[in-house]
């Protein structure tokens, strides 16, 4: 053997050692020959101890079935005397309702007994054989008491209790005596199976005492034997191996063992010495790359095949905190703590497969924090394959598993919301197949995910909604639009439908294509049945209220005023343009409120525009709106009033201010009813009824070119002219107490009346400002007034006005004795009249209104120039 570099051993040196290394049979076989005489006789003592331990459990098996069954006999017979009680308590009382509900429960837990008891009767076969009436009798127990209770209910029910005790007291007698018989019965068999159980458990536990301690005996001597001539066969040559394992330990490549025979451990120390010069060459190499390894920032260590540290970098000092000269020599698993979700055994043969291993393991630092790391294996081998040496090169990667973590909990919680919270959710491909329900669908109609998945969830929507629904959802699927619509869900059980709110958003990717969408069904049936039940009362107050006062705030009942009145109830209900002529504070814009509330549009919008307040440069943006960028500062697109006014009613007040421009698109608008924003090429067409008003005198500003004549036509199809307050005199007390009132309610005062000089003198007055000017003076009267009785300062009223320029100017500069004696001349050759081509105010050349004013001021009694007073 010297060319094998292997030594002879003396056999005189190594005695009975020598022996047992020379064995023919090889160690496996020696190994698995013993294994299995110990296993064998390990069987053969177990199955007689087995045998003994059923022969001791199966009475104590047999016992406990018989006892299960008393129990629930037992059971039954209490429910029995619980009803007998019962009854008689209840039948005392006479209530029917406790009775029947008693009743109820009663039969419930007393079916709930017996049928426990029929199952544990089924399960002890011995008891069944030895009385085969019992399971009739069970039977009887089941069916007899609820046909009786049913029958007492009823009973109970028409009031006759006596029949209800008669009944009950005799058939729970016969019940009690069947369920007793029974209990007795049962109770007699588990005695005699006590008796014979305790008999038998005692003849198994004394064969048991003896079999136990023989089997071990037998068993312990058969293992001891073989194992000491097993272990002094492998022993001597382990030893020799020992010594070489210790040098190469040590770094002593050199070491030769000293091994004889044929066996494996032979095998293995001719194996170890060639290992060994293999090693000695695999040492010079990896010495002259851990110079390069150093330089790395990974950690990186190097380990033998045994898990030993070869090398440790710079790199792995900084990761772990060992330094190198402590963590070379050591086993790499025990100084990391290495741990893992694969077992180690199957990453060492995937090593040994592949040459190489990825994954992630938790590893212990040596302040004890704990870290984990990427790892990669790299397996080294010789030049024959055999594997000599793994590198392991680790990254750590603790701060993004952390984060990974919370981003799984982020997402687990997400989904305990989406099944938690109290509405219908779910996910859509982008085709419109569903792809996920969550449990308030499921609750609700009872289509399990499986069934609602792709295209089955319509089968719960009302048959009158699938249609319109399927087709907003495809539109905006086409559109990549949010959708939102509303639909009725059937509810699982009651087969209710429900009106839920559906609404659903898309998820895209980086390139804006849709990749899933996310919606969600909200309960909104109690919210439309109050907003039909609200809409309903709207109508219905709504038609009220124009019945009862049709034109709210129009106060008035001259004759000048039931004439505009009148033109309004014959004009609203059309759809005509209406142009309201008049002066300032007449209302014009209550009138176009009153037509536009008595018009087929009033529930939509009114938009009142005063074309006198906006800047002529922006009065086209104002009414038609604009697109972004038309013009300086408009940075949005805006719609103009007669798009916000779209089906309802746009007022345009001051018509006749409106610039030339704008009257001609006013005028397109009148004629197609469309146009365009300023700035955009698109035609927009709306339905808008026009209403216009003006204080101008249009037939003058058509003369002089600041109007145009076909808008005057376009805008007077149906002309109505609001008289002023002047003309309205007999309007003026209603006007002042529905004044006062509203003002006296806001100031929170109490005015009763009004003073009646002061009501003459409102009267009298000729009101430039028409309304206006009245609601002004009648709440600064009210701010003032400290009493139940409102005055009139007569300074607040302009009288200054009151004379105009021209003939009639010398009256005002007269004196009041003048002015007195001027006006009685001229009742006087009126005969009393004041109004009129020959009355008093005509002949000195005065409004009507400003000689009836002064009338009262100066106190003239205008009757006694009447021509019938003073004849008779």
């Amino acid at each position: 053997m010297g060319d094998t570099g292997i030594k002879a051993v003396n056999p005189a040196r190594h005695g009975w050692g020598l022996f047992f290394r020379q064995n023919k049979l090889r160690i496996g076989t020696r190994l698995t020959a013993s294994f299995l005489i110990i296993v064998l006789s390990m069987i053969v003592a177990d199955a007689l101890v087995f045998w003994q331990f059923t022969q001791m459990v199966a009475p104590s098996r047999r016992l406990s079935n018989v006892d299960q069954v008393s129990l629930a006999l037992i059971r039954v017979h209490l429910d029995v005397d619980a009803l007998r009680e019962n009854v008689a308590a209840l039948e005392s009382t006479h209530d029917t309702r406790q009775f029947s509900t008693e009743a109820a429960q009663f039969r419930q837990n007393f079916l709930h007994d017996v049928e426990e008891a029929q199952q544990m009767l089924s399960r002890t076969p011995e008891i069944a054989r030895e009385d085969p009436t019992m399971g009739a009798a069970l039977e009887t127990l089941k069916v007899a008491p609820p046909a009786q209770l049913d029958t007492a209910v009823q009973l109970a029910d028409a009031g006759d209790w006596t029949a209800v005790r008669l009944r009950l007291n005799g058939q729970i007698q016969d019940l009690l005596n069947l369920s007793a018989s029974l209990v007795t019965k049962v109770d007699r068999r588990t005695e005699q199976l006590r008796t014979r159980a305790v008999a038998e458990t005692e003849t198994a536990q004394q064969r048991l005492f003896v079999v136990v301690p023989i089997a071990a005996l037998l068993t312990l001597i058969v293992a001891a034997a073989l194992g000491w001539y097993t272990t002094r066969s492998v022993t001597s040559p382990l030893a020799e191996l020992a010594s070489g394992a210790q040098a190469l330990a040590l770094g002593d490549f050199q070491h030769q063992i000293n091994v004889a025979g044929n066996d494996e451990l032979a095998v293995m120390g001719r194996a170890f010495n060639h290992a060994a010069r293999q090693l000695q060459a695999l040492y010079q190499e990896l010495q002259e790359q851990a110079s390069l390894l150093r330089l790395a920032h990974d950690a990186v260590y190097v380990r033998d095949m045994k898990g030993v540290i070869s090398y440790w970098n710079r790199g792995a000092e900084v990761l772990y905190g060992w330094p190198a000269e402590h963590a070379v020599g050591k086993l790499a698993h025990q100084l990391l703590k290495t741990a893992s979700l694969l077992p180690f055994e199957q990453i060492e043969a995937e090593l040994l497969v592949n040459g190489r291993w990825e994954g992630e393991l938790l590893k212990t630092k040596k302040d004890g924090t704990q870290i984990v790391v990427a790892s990669r294996w790299s397996l080294k081998r010789d030049d024959s394959g055999a594997p000599v040496a793994t590198m392991v090169t680790s990254n750590d990667i603790t701060a993004r598993k952390r984060a990974e973590e919370a981003f799984r909990e982020s997402e687990m919680q997400l989904h305990e919301v989406i099944e938690t919270i109290p509405a219908i959710a779910w996910t859509n491909s982008s085709d419109g197949s569903v792809e996920f329900v969550n449990k308030r669908w499921q609750e609700y109609t009872g289509i399990s995910t499986e069934k609602s998945v792709g295209f089955g969830w319509e089968v719960a929507l009302h048959p009158k909604d699938v249609d319109r629904y399927v087709e907003k959802r495809r539109a905006s699927l086409a559109s990549g639009d949010p959708f939102e619509d509303e639909v009725r869900i059937r509810r699982a059980g009651t087969g209710e439908y429900r009106w839920f709110l559906s609404r659903a958003v898309p998820l895209r990717d980086e390139r804006g294509n849709i990749v899933r969408w996310y919606g969600t069904a909200t309960d909104i049936h109690d919210r439309k049945r109050t907003e039909e039940k609200l809409q309903h009362e709207n109508v219905a107050l709504r038609e009220e209220i124009e019945q009862a006062w049709m034109f709210e705030e129009v106060v008035g009942h001259s004759p000048a005023l039931r004439s505009v009145l009148s033109a309004v109830s014959k004009v609203a209900p059309t759809d005509s343009t209406v142009f309201l002529t008049g002066e300032t504070g007449t209302g014009k814009e209550l009138i176009a409120r009153a037509i536009h509330k008595k018009s087929p549009r009033r529930s939509r919008a009114f938009v009142a525009v005063n074309c006198a307040a906006i800047p002529q440069s922006l009065i086209a943006s104002e009414l038609f709106g604009h697109e972004k960028g038309a013009f300086t500062g408009a940075l949005q697109r805006r719609l103009g009033k007669f798009e916000l006014a779209d089906g309802g009613t746009i007022f345009l007040d001051e018509a006749g201010e409106l610039p030339l421009e704008t009257q001609i698109a006013l005028l397109r608008v009148l004629q197609e009813r469309e146009f365009q924003r300023v700035g955009g090429s698109e035609q927009i067409r709306v339905n808008v009824r026009v209403l216009a008003a003006t204080n101008r005198d249009l037939q003058k500003a058509i003369a002089a070119g600041a109007f145009r004549q076909d808008l005057f036509y376009r805008l007077e199809v149906f002309p109505i002219h609001i008289p002023p307050l002047r003309e309205r005199i007999e309007d003026i007390p209603v006007l002042v107490e529905y004044f006062v009132a509203r003002f006296a309610r806001k100031a929170g005062k109490n005015i009763r009346s009004i003073e009646k000089e002061a009501l003459e003198l409102l009267e009298s007055y000729p009101w430039p400002g028409n309304i206006r000017e009245l609601e002004n003076v009648i709440e600064r009267s009210v701010i003032v007034c400290e009493t139940e009785t409102l005055t009139i300062d007569p300074s607040w009223l302009s009288i200054g006005n009151l004379h105009p320029q021209g003939p009639t100017g010398s009256l005002g500069r007269k004196s009041s004795a003048e002015e007195k004696e001027l006006i009685e001349k001229a009742l006087a050759e009126a005969e009393g009249r004041v109004s009129g081509p020959s009355g008093a105010a005509a002949k000195l050349r005065i409004p009507a209104s400003t000689l009836e004013y002064k009338i009262r001021l100066l106190k003239i009694n205008k009757h006694e120039f009447k021509k019938y007073l003073r004849e008779s």
